[in-house]
């Protein structure tokens, strides 16, 4: 038997060998789910409207684990004119996640069978909870999963509008709104069996006695596209499409993590412990884009289309923050020429052949070109301040990833 459980709270080499528990039972279950949804939709002339209702509740196989999910959306559209097209698209989500850990690979591997699941000596309290000999939890799943909380609680709302005019015919003015907004609230608690003065914290200040962690996070993101369309066909033969738009992305994110310890009663939130330790984080990303595109065809044969943007990101400094990008394509429909008119096993034959080059602005951080430091909390103080450490070494240099692609291809059906 091992040092620090021979002969501990009445547990001996005897006890063992009447002892045969199958945790996996212990920590297993069948799983089951629930779902309810409710949709409706209405319709007119000049409007439609679509909501919808729905709700989930999960319990997997694991105990202790509950995912519970609701969903509404609002989908509206208003057409007051043959000119004017208005609409709206709502979604809200409600999350709640109870994890309580991953108790089922400690059932498997670290819980043995001549482990009991109480104490021989005090049958009311578990058996190798916290383990005082090496100072941390012990193997027993049970004793964790009736001292731990951890929940999370996430909201998210979706919303966008747009507007659409049509003042002649082959033009199309758009401009289109969304909103994205979530919240996560994540709560853990320790008690102070599972977290007793005696444990090690790499957390925070080290005083134990139970230990509550609470995170706040929330982003919020809107993007707003203005578009503007054009198209035409002359003689019955010449198609021209042409669109000019803009489009700004601004998000916003912001947290805050808190760890206390010291508590005199078990299940208290941070703001009833003794020791606390505030880390807080914000941070800011904007985009922004100028783009257009042309194409004509000719005959629904002959095809050729160019397109050129500007787009600008925060995530780079002031003299690489813009690039600009484009590309061409040209197209023959060989299949529409009077030579292959009379050929009966082509249905569609084309040739086409393109150029551009794309950017890519997805980098790590959202100031990649400012060096930033961490103040870091420790147990250890110098003339009672805690110390920094660099975070990340920015570089000015850093700019957009940009990819030149050149493509030949031939499309057919037989």
């Amino acid at each position: 038997l091992p040092d620090e459980l021979n002969n501990v709270n009445g547990y001996d080499a005897t006890v063992a060998q009447n002892t045969n528990v199958n945790w996996l039972d212990q920590v297993l279950r069948e799983g089951v789910y629930r779902d309810v949804s409710l949709s409706g939709s209405s319709a007119s002339e000049k409007t439609s409207i679509y909501g919808s209702l729905s709700y989930r509740n999960e319990q997997p196989v694991e105990i202790g684990r509950n995912y519970q999910i609701g969903n509404a959306r609002v989908n509206a559209q208003l057409k007051p004119s043959e000119k004017f097209n208005l609409g709206a698209n709502i979604a809200l989500a409600l999350i709640s996640d109870n994890n309580l850990g991953d108790y089922f690979s400690k059932a498997q591997s670290s819980a043995l069978p001549i482990y009991p699941i109480y104490q021989p000596s005090q049958p009311e309290l578990y058996f190798n909870g916290f383990n005082t000999f090496n100072r941390n939890v012990g193997t027993n799943p049970l004793f964790e999963m009736d001292n731990f909380k951890n929940t999370t609680k996430t909201t998210r709302n979706t919303s966008t509008v747009f507007a659409e005019y049509t003042p002649i015919a082959g033009l199309a003015l758009r401009t289109e709104w969304a909103y994205d907004l979530q919240t996560n609230f994540n709560d853990q608690i320790s008690t102070r069996l599972l977290f007793p003065a005696a444990a090690q914290n790499v957390g925070a200040r080290g005083i134990g006695n139970g230990q509550s962690q609470t995170r706040r996070f929330q982003s919020n993101a809107w993007n707003a596209n203005n578009t503007i369309t054009y198209g035409r066909t002359f003689k019955e033969t010449h198609s021209f499409t042409g669109l000019i738009g803009s489009s700004i992305l601004n998000t916003q994110s912001q947290g805050e993590s808190i760890i206390a310890e010291g508590f005199a009663f078990d299940y208290e939130n941070v703001l009833g412990g003794t020791a606390t330790v505030l880390n807080p984080s914000r941070s800011q990303f904007r985009f922004a884009s100028l783009f257009s595109r042309f194409n004509y065809n000719y005959n629904k044969k002959y095809f050729a289309e160019v397109s050129a943007r500007i787009d600008g990101s925060s995530r780079f400094s002031k003299e690489n923050r813009v690039a600009k990008f484009g590309g061409a394509s040209l197209g023959w429909a060989i299949s529409e020429e009077n030579f292959l008119k009379d050929v009966s096993f082509i249905d569609y034959l084309k040739l086409r052949a393109s150029y551009g080059s794309v950017g890519n602005s997805e980098v790590p951080t959202d100031f990649p070109y400012v060096s930033t430091f961490n103040l870091t909390d420790s147990e250890i103080l110098y003339a009672n301040f805690n110390g920094a450490t660099f975070g990340f070494l920015g570089n000015r240099l850093l700019g957009w990833e940009t990819t030149n692609q050149a493509n030949l291809g031939l499309d057919f059906n037989l």
